[in-house]
C-alpha cells in the first residue's frame, strides 16, 4: 500500500499541463479475485484513450504508456490495496494504492481529480495504528475498510532485542491467545500487573525505547496530523504517551498482545476506537458552518468556486459523490454552470475542492443526510464574501 500526504496533492494541485488523466477504481487485496483488477484496469485505459481522442491527443498509446506498462506487471497487481489512484499527463505520473473503495472513474481536463483523496487525507476515515508487543513493532496504515502494514526506516523491530527485558516481562505477565479489548471470560488480553509493577529503571528503559520509537515516527509522519492509535499491553500505553510527541495520539489504547491478531482482526477492534475521532471533526465543520455570520458561509457552488480559487475557504464540506458540472472561466468572468455533456465541461466540485486545498484549506465529504442544511456542498470562509 502507498501512502498519500497532503504535500502529494499539493504536488499535484500545483502540475501544470493542458491536459491530465484521473484514473480511480477499487481493486482487490487477495483471493481469486485479484484476476480482475487488471482487467478492469485495461478497460479503463480503452476509456481513457477514447477520451483523450476527444480531446485532440493523437497518439493517446504514447500518452499512456506509463499506465500500460502496468497492465502485465502481474507481481505489482498482486499487491494491491482496496483502491486504486492514478494520475497522468505528459510529464507526470503517479498512483497511489489506497485503503479506500473508490467509485471506478475516468476523467479527463484541465485538472487532476482530487476530490476522493482530498477526503481520504482530511480526517476522513485514515488513521495509523502502532501494534507493540515484546516481540514485533509494527506500524499499520488504516481506514474504514481495513488496514494494511507499512515498513518505515529506523522503526525499533521488538522491545525484547532493544532492551533485553524477555525475562523480565514475561515475570509481569500472563498470555491468553488472540488481542483485544473486553474480550469475554478475559480470552485475548495479554495483562501486565500495572504500571505500578514496572521498576523505576525498566519503566526508564522502555520510556526510551518509546522515545526512539517517536523519533522513527516523527521522521516518517513528518507534519500530518492523521490520528494514530497504540495498540498493546495495557501498562505500555501511559509510558508511550509520556515520550510520543505526535499530537493526535488517540487517548483510548487497544489494549491486548497483538502478535497473534490478523490484519482483518486488528482493523475489527481498531476502528470503533477511531470512528469516533472523524465523526467528531465532520461535526464540528458541520457545527462551525450552522453557527458562522451568514457573510462567513455559501453553498452557492459557483460562489463557492470563486471563493476557493481566491483562497477564502477554509473548511469546504461536500455530499459523497456530488458533482456539478460547469465551465470555470477565468477568475473575471467565473464559473457557468453547464450540462455533462459540454465539451468543456468539468466537475465543479472537484475544482472547488483542489483551488481550498491549494490554498491550505479543509475539505471533508459526507453522506448527504450529515451535510447541513441538505446542501450540495457548503463552505465556511476566512472573510465575508464581497458585495455583488
Amino acid at each position: 500500500m502507498d501512502r498519500i500526504t497532503r504535500q502529494d496533492l499539493q504536488r499535484l494541485v500545483a502540475h501544470e499541463a493542458p491536459l491530465k488523466l484521473s484514473i480511480y477504481m477499487p481493486t482487490y487485496r487477495a483471493g481469486r479475485e485479484v484476476r480482475q483488477n487488471p482487467i478492469r484496469f485495461k478497460n479503463l485505459l480503452k476509456q481513457a484513450g477514447s477520451l483523450l481522442s476527444q480531446h485532440d491527443v493523437a497518439d493517446s498509446k504514447t500518452y499512456l504508456k506509463s499506465a500500460l506498462a502496468l497492465e502485465n506487471d502481474s507481481d505489482w497487481w498482486q499487491h494491491q490495496a482496496d483502491g486504486l489512484a492514478l494520475f497522468l499527463s505528459q510529464d507526470e505520473f503517479s498512483y497511489f494504492r489506497l485503503p479506500a473503495d473508490f467509485e471506478e472513474r475516468c476523467i479527463v481536463g484541465p485538472r487532476f481529480h482530487l476530490a476522493p483523496l482530498a477526503s481520504l487525507v482530511q480526517d476522513n476515515g485514515r488513521f495509523y495504528m502502532l501494534a507493540v508487543s515484546k516481540n514485533r513493532v509494527r506500524l499499520f496504515e488504516g481506514s474504514k475498510f481495513s488496514v494494511s502494514e507499512l515498513e518505515p526506516e529506523g522503526l525499533p523491530k521488538n522491545l525484547r532485542s532493544a532492551l533485553n527485558i524477555d525475562e523480565y516481562m514475561t515475570s509481569l505477565q500472563h498470555h491468553s491467545a488472540g488481542v483485544g479489548r473486553g474480550d469475554a471470560g478475559g480470552q485475548g488480553l495479554f495483562h501486565g500487573h500495572g504500571g505500578s509493577d514496572l521498576d523505576v529503571q525498566k519503566q526508564d528503559e522502555i520510556l526510551q525505547f518509546f522515545r526512539r520509537v517517536d523519533s522513527a515516527l516523527e521522521e516518517y509522519f513528518h507534519q500530518e496530523r492523521t490520528p494514530l492509535l497504540f495498540a498493546g499491553v495495557e501498562y505500555l500505553f501511559p509510558l508511550f504517551q509520556e515520550a510520543c510527541d505526535y499530537r493526535t495520539l488517540l487517548p483510548e489504547p487497544l489494549t491486548g498482545n497483538p502478535d497473534q491478531a490478523s490484519a482483518d482482526e486488528l482493523h475489527r477492534r481498531a476502528w470503533p476506537l477511531v470512528q469516533p475521532h472523524f465523526d467528531a471533526s465532520r461535526k464540528q465543520a458541520v457545527e462551525r458552518y450552522v453557527d458562522a455570520a451568514p457573510d462567513r458561509t455559501t453553498s452557492d457552488i459557483l460562489e463557492l468556486v470563486r471563493a476557493a480559487r481566491e483562497g477564502q475557504v477554509d473548511t469546504l464540506l461536500y455530499a459523497d459523490a456530488a458533482r456539478v458540472y460547469g465551465t470555470l472561466g477565468d477568475q473575471s468572468t467565473g464559473a457557468k454552470l453547464c450540462s455533462e455533456d459540454d465539451p468543456e465541461a468539468e466537475d465543479l466540485v472537484n475544482a472547488a475542492a483542489v483551488a481550498t486545498l491549494a490554498n491550505s484549506g479543509q475539505v471533508f465529504s459526507m453522506p448527504r443526510e450529515q451535510m447541513p442544511r441538505g446542501e450540495t456542498v457548503a463552505a465556511t470562509l476566512r472573510y465575508p464574501l464581497a458585495s455583488t
